[in-house]
């Protein structure tokens, strides 16, 4: 549309629809919206929702052709779906020019997220903090707010049609393989920008390199730095030459002339007796030393932290203890009671003014360089570097907020510490209270879902630990304390091990560990109580429940005596005491103690709190097993709506709640209503915790239980023949829920016709049930209708019969005779009673199913089975351990 010449308008500190009026109404269109195209592009007027970077360089110079190319490989990489690559050497500024572009462009993006990639193992928990700024529901561990945050930025932020596309860019700094972030890469209408030194990712993503300074750039930078002294264009160009045009190296020169009133000829002969690498390092950190031995002790402890440390540590209370020894005026501020955040900001300060670090108030941070922290590192002996991790062991160990690591209050207090562990080598330290962090550190990491990683380092300390306690004599205190704290590191790598899938291994550790502490510290000791239940965790993964029911009893008794029943310790025994009593069949007893925990529960953590809301979970089962389906269901939707409103519709951790629910409904006939919630858990539990997670298989047998009822037997079937050697991979042939899956898989043989096999895989499975779980156990009783229901219908009523009177015997004596599954059973045997008569007309299923539907409903696939004198099949549901 041509407009007449000299037409405009201006949209100075407009909002984006204001602009949008005035622009439409220039061309001659509508103001009214109508017939307008959804912008394409956001409203660069409009601030993001979310912006995070480091504190902008206010002497970031030139690099302008490199912005520019940067900004056109971003868009093209977006495209194709890949990341961009800045790569260059150590000092090169790749992360000041990827801040810049952050900011210069921020106005084309709705969400700006910084992400430091080293150390590597942080990488998750810092790309998951983008979901809390975003607003999104905290999951429980950090697997699945990475995956939300993930989800969130992959559909666009849950924007309709009509508005324009949601924009984003997620920096990871300093990466090195591709493998520490290829899980946290988002995909969708965004950007995602990478700074390495590695060139291989040349191959991974669209690669820009990064060089030198242009010496224009250079002398831009050391005449704006210097500008008081004066230098000339001639002096910029003779430090540039010397320091090769590398950035950082730049930038400190500039520093320490703009600081020096030495003449820029003096400090050029410095550099060239030993080049000028470790010459700008030396001259800066000499006249740092010289003007605050304060400020260059702190930096020394800094060059074995982390690259970015939280200012909230530099300005504890221990940082100014530690350095007074080795700075006569901060050990008179000590003395003096000036405040330690006070005389901290002030050596802080004193490091900023040379460039050494860059001090970033809005992200409350300092940032050391990794060329400084090395070189700082090779200016001290091993005595002196020794004596500085030791230093940053006692801040960290100091800085230690008062409190369990469990307590979600303080996990913002927790991660500022563990980032620096690895660089002072901690896990070394012969400090009881450091050593302390090391677990804590482990058992922060269990919590959060960092298994694999949790792991590793469980086994590196272990590893340490052990090694120590063999050096020292018995006899000693230190031996004792080291091996009390080694003992309560097994329990906590036991723990992962677990998670892992490792059950033997970890029962091994478990039993060991708990065996030493009974010995050391007595059975009765908070550490070895908290194994014992661990131990018993193990047995019940393992499917020898008997002996986990018995080591929880115990372990039940002993946290009532040391802790009292309203204890933290002693709910949690409690919820693994009534774990145990529901795995074993004993549902009564599951009830009494999970209504019991709560009821506590709600009381001393609240309703909806997390662990309150898995006791629910865990009483509901109860509830269903002990045949209160209408209960058990209400008290789950109840469940599954706090679950969400807590984490959000999305999160993995509502899924088994979701399939707990679903096997209610199914109880109670409502089986469609079933299968749209399992078939939406099964799909996402795949998704989110893999196929062979337990809670994946659990569901999955649930669904395949559903398909049965449905009508869609042949799939049920196939699905069964995967899932029993799924069982089989992760617990073994002989487990009990490989066996429940046998039984399961007898029903869908038998309904396609293959009722041999059928029948033989039954009897088989229902035998080693009975042999593992006695022959009381509901689930063996379950397996023996079937037996019983296959042999009447292969032609042996009679033994059929017979064989339903011990299963309704049995089930009267553990459930009583209104349970529902007695009730199924009776009805069974009614209809094979009347086979073995030889047509004598009878009722009697009929009055059974009458009743059986007061309980259940009249459109139950029982009742209606029994009513027409058809048997009923069970199909089981295993609980998770």
């Amino acid at each position: 549309m041509d407009t007449p010449p000299g037409s405009w308008a201006t949209v100075y500190e407009r909002g984006a629809t204001a602009a949008a009026e005035q622009v439409w109404e220039l061309v001659g269109r509508a103001a009214d919206g109508r017939h307008h195209p959804v912008p394409a592009t956001r409203f660069p007027a409009a601030e993001p929702l979310v912006f995070y970077a480091p504190a902008r360089n206010v002497r970031f110079t030139g690099r302008e052709r490199l912005l520019h190319t940067l900004r056109e490989e971003l868009k093209a990489a977006a495209h194709d779906r890949v990341p961009v690559a800045l790569r260059g050497g150590a000092g090169i500024g790749k992360t000041q020019l990827a801040a810049e572009y952050a900011y210069r462009f921020r106005g084309a993006y709705d969400v700006v997220w910084w992400v430091d990639a080293d150390p590597a193992q942080f990488v998750d928990v810092r790309f998951a903090d983008l979901g809390r700024r975003l607003g999104l529901p905290e999951q429980p561990t950090v697997p699945e707010n990475t995956r939300a945050v993930r989800q969130w930025l992959g559909h666009g932020g849950g924007r309709g049609e009509d508005e324009p596309p949601l924009r984003w860019l997620v920096v990871f700094d300093n990466v090195d393989q591709y493998e520490h972030v290829k899980d946290y890469l988002p995909q969708g209408d965004g950007h995602v920008l990478v700074t390495t030194r590695n060139p291989d990712w040349g191959d991974l993503a669209r690669a820009v390199d990064v060089e030198a300074f242009q010496r224009a750039e250079s002398i831009a930078h050391l005449l704006g730095r210097t500008r008081q002294r004066g230098m000339t264009v001639a002096e910029a160009e003779q430090v540039a030459e010397a320091v090769e045009d590398v950035p950082i190296l730049v930038a400190l020169a500039g520093a320490w002339l703009a600081d020096s009133v030495e003449s820029v000829a003096g400090y050029l002969a410095g550099l060239q007796r030993t080049g000028p690498e470790r010459e700008v390092w030396k001259q800066s950190l000499e006249r740092l030393q010289e003007q605050s031995p304060g400020a260059y002790r702190l930096l020394q402890l800094a060059s074995v932290l982390a690259p970015d440390i939280a200012l909230d540590l530099l300005y504890g209370d221990q940082v100014a203890k530690v350095v007074a020894p080795h700075d006569p005026r901060v050990a008179a501020q000590v003395t003096d009671r000036v405040s330690e955040r006070d005389i901290a900001a002030a050596l802080v300060q004193r490091i900023n003014r040379l460039a050494l670090i860059k001090v970033d108030l809005h992200a409350h941070r300092v940032q050391v360089h990794r060329l400084l922290q090395a070189a700082l590192r090779a200016r001290m002996s091993e005595s002196e570097l020794a004596e500085v991790k030791h230093d940053v062991h006692r801040i960290l160990a100091g800085s230690r907020p008062s409190g369990e690591v469990d307590d979600p209050g303080l996990k913002s207090a927790f991660r500022i510490l563990w980032p620096h562990l690895d660089g002072s080598d901690a896990v070394s330290c012969s400090d009881d209270t450091v050593r302390q962090l090391v677990i804590d550190r482990i058992r922060y990491i269990y919590l959060n879902g960092g298994y694999e990683q949790g792991e590793q380092y469980a086994r590196q300390a272990d590893k340490i630990w052990s090694a120590v306690l063999d050096g020292l004599s018995p006899d000693t205190a230190a031996h004792r304390a080291l091996r009390v704290q080694l003992l309560y590191l097994r329990f906590n790598w036991a723990n992962l091990l677990r998670s892992l899938g490792r059950f033997e291994a970890a029962r091994q550790l478990d039993a060991d560990t708990l065996r030493q502490q009974e010995e050391l510290i007595g059975g009765n000791h908070p550490y070895a109580l908290m194994t014992a239940g661990g131990y018993a965790a193990d047995l019940r993964a393992l499917g020898r429940y008997r002996e986990a029911l018995e080591r929880d009893l115990r372990t039940y008794a002993a946290s009532v005596e040391v802790f009292g029943e309203e204890h933290r310790r002693t709910l949690i025994a409690a919820n693994n005491l009534a774990a145990s009593y529901r795995l074993m069949g004993q549902f009564d007893k599951a009830l009494d103690g999970d209504e019991a925990t709560y009821r506590r529960l709600r009381v001393v953590l609240g309703p909806h709190h997390p662990r309150t809301l898995l006791s629910a979970n865990n009483l509901a089962r109860d509830l269903r097993e002990t045949g209160d389906y209408p209960a058990s269901a209400a008290l789950l939707e109840d469940t599954v709506e706090a679950y969400r409103r807590l984490f959000g519709e999305q999160s993995a951790a509502v899924l088994p709640v979701q399939a707990n629910l679903a096997a209610s409904l199914r109880s109670l006939g409502r089986i469609a209503e079933a299968g749209r919630l399992l078939d939406d858990a099964y799909e996402r539990l795949r998704a989110s915790v893999g196929p062979t997670n337990p809670e994946s298989l659990f569901g999955w047998l649930s669904r395949t239980a559903n398909l049965m009822l449905q009508g869609r037997g042949d799939q049920a079937r196939a699905e069964l023949t995967d899932l029993e050697r799924t069982f089989v991979q992760v617990f073994g042939p002989d487990h009990p829920y490989t066996l429940v899956c046998r039984i399961n898989m007898g029903v869908a043989w038998w309904d396609a016709g293959d009722t041999g096999p059928a029948r033989e895989l039954t009897t088989a499975a229902a035998a080693a049930l009975r042999a593992v779980l006695g022959d009381r156990h509901p689930f063996t009783l379950g397996a023996a209708n079937n037996v019983a229901v296959f042999t009447a219908l292969g032609g042996d009523p009679a033994a059929g019969r017979d064989q339903l009177q011990l299963v309704v015997d049995g089930l009267t004596e553990v459930f009583g005779p209104d349970h529902p599954d007695t009730m199924r059973s009776l009805g069974n045997l009614e209809i094979a009673t009347q086979a073995v008569s030889g047509g004598a007309v009878s009722i009697g299923w009929a009055r059974i199913a009458d009743r059986l539907a007061d309980r259940v409903g009249q459109e139950h696939p029982s009742v209606v089975l029994l009513r027409d004198g058809r048997y009923v099949r069970r199909v089981l549901d295993p609980h998770p351990y």
